[in-house]
């Protein structure tokens, strides 16, 4: 046994670092922590969140539709950039007179056949499936103050604060467990397998699989108790039985997924520093303002106007005024004659237009806009 255990150790180790990336899509972020506190934004893109048993993880997405009293408008891009507007030309447009058909498959939303929006969880996409199906049923003048009050809905932060904390007590019997068994497993074991410290090696291994029993109870009650659904908290469940080595740090399993109901500025108000949430909602707040100088259809640039109020609730929580959020950039380069005032790229005198962003550039001599 103990020749075995030397020999299957490296792969356990192997699945258990695999475990600590995490694909972030285009459409979403993560915020992370460590220890549980201090929590980081990652953009898109594979990431390494940490190896701690502590580590936490919520996966965050501002969603890929927009929707208004005459239909829905679906991003029809592959992916999604800092410097992109949301502009007519950017969206498929679903009027509700022709939606004949909304289906979900798992996490997917299927329009007409045709269309297919991942919203990463299967209760969100039959959420949203029933939405759009109570829309396409009201009369068109009926349709703002139901579609204000879902767009409001996803930036209620005591909803947010409220759904972490009944998540707390199981959240940390998972923590507990998930040291003990990362102690026993990472530290404890190799030890006794490499150094060979003199102990009952069974035993041992009997211990770490009581401590894995009860961490799959727990996990059991978790899944019951979440707020994902059956499907979603199954799916966990099945990681830690699939991959027993990923149990020594379970928590950002079940944290991943916990506010899939909520926009991602509503949940980086609520747990990231306020310097950082304020570049997030700078940025945001930016491509707002461009995209209804730009025009857009009347019930799409209303949809916007939505977006934009429920963000601009926020900036005291970012502290930061309106009219700062078109302040222009430091000037890091003394021959810079102009920037973009969406990405803030700096251009030499004779450049009129961001390439990237198709914006004009502002001159750095030029009063700094406020924002409307």
């Amino acid at each position: 046994m103990h020749h075995l255990l030397e020999v299957l150790f490296p792969y356990i180790l192997l699945f258990f670092v695999f475990d600590c990336f995490v694909f972030v899509k285009s459409y979403q972020a993560a915020i992370t922590s460590h220890l549980g506190s201090a929590h980081a934004l990652k953009k898109p893109g594979f990431r390494f969140f940490g190896i701690s048993p502590l580590s936490r993880l919520f996966m965050v997405f501002r969603l890929p539709f927009f929707i208004s009293q005459k239909g829905i408008y679906i991003w029809n891009k592959s992916g999604w950039q800092d410097s992109d507007l949301y502009l007519r030309d950017a969206f498929e447009f679903f009027p509700f007179d022709t939606l004949q058909q909304i289906e979900t498959d798992g996490s997917l939303l299927k329009i007409n056949h045709r269309f297919t929006v991942d919203l990463q969880v299967p209760l969100f996409a039959t959420q949203t499936a029933d939405t759009f199906r109570a829309l396409r049923e009201l009369p068109a003048e009926s349709r703002w103050p139901r579609i204000k009050h879902w767009i409001g809905s996803r930036f209620d932060l005591t909803e947010i604060r409220d759904t972490y904390q009944r998540s707390s007590k199981y959240l940390s019997l998972l923590e507990i467990m998930g040291v003990f068994i990362f102690a026993a497993t990472f530290i404890f074991l190799p030890s006794f397998l490499y150094i060979q410290l003199p102990v009952h090696l069974p035993l041992f291994l009997l211990w770490i699989l009581l401590m894995y029993v009860v961490l799959l109870v727990i996990a059991g009650i978790t899944v019951t108790k979440g707020p994902t659904g059956a499907e979603s908290g199954r799916r966990v469940f099945l990681s830690f039985i699939l991959s027993p080595a990923t149990a020594g740090h379970p928590v950002h399993h079940f944290t991943k997924y916990l506010f899939y109901a909520f926009d991602i500025a509503a949940v980086a108000a609520v747990f990231l520093d306020p310097g950082v949430f304020r570049e997030l909602l700078r940025n945001e707040l930016k491509r707002l303002y461009f995209s209804l100088q730009r025009g857009a259809p009347d019930d799409l640039m209303r949809s916007l106007q939505i977006r934009e109020a429920c963000l601009k609730e926020l900036l005291t929580i970012a502290e930061m005024a309106p009219e700062h959020v078109l302040n222009p950039p430091p000037q890091s380069d003394d021959r810079a004659h102009s920037y973009c005032p969406l990405c803030e790229t700096e251009y030499l005198e004779g450049v009129s237009l961001c390439p990237d962003c198709d914006i004009q550039l502002t001159p750095y001599d030029d009063t700094p806009r406020s924002s409307p």
